[in-house]
């Protein structure tokens, strides 16, 4: 039963890794669509 219970990874390593790569992925998707527009963070609706 002990080794069901013990996991090869700790949970909170697991969030932690998946976390960082949202943020990398996060982080790349918002480079490049600032490149493609020079402003991302104002809505078109707001410059209207």
């Amino acid at each position: 039963m002990k080794n069901k219970n013990e996991k090869r990874f700790p949970f909170g390593t697991v969030l932690f890794v998946i976390l960082c790569v949202a943020l990398l992925l996060f982080g790349l998707y918002w480079v490049l669509e600032g490149i493609n527009q020079p402003v991302p963070i104002i809505p078109e609706g707001l410059i209207v």
